[in-house]
């Protein structure tokens, strides 16, 4: 008896640190993510600058990370299957 209650006690002592450190982790994990959005928005303004400055379809533009104007494909135009398929038939 006195094995299975220091296995309990040991069991619900790592439950709550467990607990305890998975809020941290929490709060780790939010400072994290504020610090990447952070950094995500100081690189989109300096894309935006760089394209402002050289253009969207500059060298430069490309090197900071963008991707040039003449390199984007095409949208492709979206044709109903089922008409062509009731015309054909």
């Amino acid at each position: 008896m006195q094995e299975f209650t220091a296995l309990l006690e040991a069991a619900e002592k790592l439950s709550k640190d467990y607990a305890s450190d998975s809020v941290a982790l929490t709060g780790l994990r939010v400072n994290r993510d504020d610090k990447i959005e952070e950094l995500n928005d100081l690189v989109v303004r300096f894309r935006s600058t760089i394209r402002g400055a050289f253009g969207p379809d500059s060298a430069q533009y490309e090197q900071a990370g963008g991707i040039r104007k003449s390199a984007r494909k095409a949208p492709k135009s979206r044709n109903n299957t089922a008409v062509t398929h009731e015309k054909s038939a």
